[in-house]
């Protein structure tokens, strides 16, 4: 017997839960202003083929479930021949502590016919279990009960603080994330310039090499002075290379395929000629004007 008396409840419910009928009772708790939940333990244990006897002695000897343990009196229905029913008392745990005793049962040892329904209990008590107590007891009980709006409130805020938090996890982790893609970007950014330069010097066949790239660098400032000479203007070094990038579609003249290089020399060059010819047809009008 347990060492505290018996509580009658004030109420009681069936929970089907999986074609098991579970009793919830409404209990008065001493000390506190609400009513408490508990449930009766041997009726599980008969519906998992458990031994009433080894599970009690394995709640007297736990810390927490032997410190919450209640008989409760609830009303039981007769057996299929008629015998028994009416008030009886009951070992029974409060519903939020049910789950840790049902954790504790290893299914190994259970039978092997019934190890799949204890593993099943096992898996789905947190969820499916919880929120069938927690809906139907409740509500049974009366919505217009403090308890029920008070045990609905506190439900509500903790969700939403468990919501809250989640959403702030998510967020520091999808900034942590652009971060890393940011990061990365910029690093395969780096990487397809680099290999771009490498395939520029490793395949010289692709484009103009670095003694081609300098010829053409100063033909092109020999005929910006030229054109300089020509119209007085200072500088013609970038007009010259704008030309160059048009007609050969690049946007830098090292970008300029090989096959191509001799075209460049000779749009230079008769860009060059023309500028000279010019020039000295100016040269000669000055002189004949003297």
């Amino acid at each position: 017997m347990d060492p505290s008396p018996p509580i009658a409840a004030l109420q009681q419910r069936e929970i089907d839960f999986y074609g098991d009928q579970i009793v919830a009772a409404l209990v008065p708790v001493e000390g506190q202003h609400q009513p408490a939940i508990y449930v009766p333990v041997r009726p599980i244990c008969e519906y998992l083929g458990l031994d009433w006897s080894s599970q009690r002695q394995r709640i007297d000897r736990d810390p927490v479930l032997s410190d919450v343990r209640q008989g409760v009196v609830v009303m039981t229905a007769p057996s299929a021949d008629g015998r028994g029913g009416g008030p009886q008392e009951m070992l029974c745990l409060p519903v939020q502590f049910l789950h840790g005793w049902l954790f504790g049962i290893s299914a190994s040892r259970i039978k092997p016919e019934l190890q799949e329904k204890v593993i099943r209990y096992q898996r789905e008590c947190y969820g499916v279990l919880w929120r069938a107590f927690q809906a139907q007891t409740l509500t049974a009980f009366g919505s217009e009960r403090e308890l029920s709006s008070l045990g609905y409130v506190r439900d509500m805020a903790l969700a939403i603080a468990q919501m809250a938090e989640q959403q702030m996890t998510f967020e520091l982790r999808l900034d942590r994330t652009e971060a890393r893609l940011d990061q990365a970007a910029q690093v395969v950014g780096a990487l397809v310039r680099d290999v771009a330069e490498v395939k520029r010097r490793v395949a010289p066949g692709t484009y103009i090499g670095d003694e081609q790239a300098s010829e053409i660098q100063l033909r092109v400032k020999g005929l910006a002075q030229l054109l300089g000479q020509h119209d007085g203007a200072k500088n013609h070094y970038q007009g010259v290379f704008g030309t160059l990038y048009r007609t050969f579609g690049v946007t830098s003249y090292k970008n300029i395929p090989q096959a191509r290089y001799g075209e460049v020399l000779a749009l230079l060059e008769e860009w060059r000629q023309d500028v000279a010819a010019g020039l000295d047809h100016q040269e000669k009008r000055a002189n004949r004007a003297t």
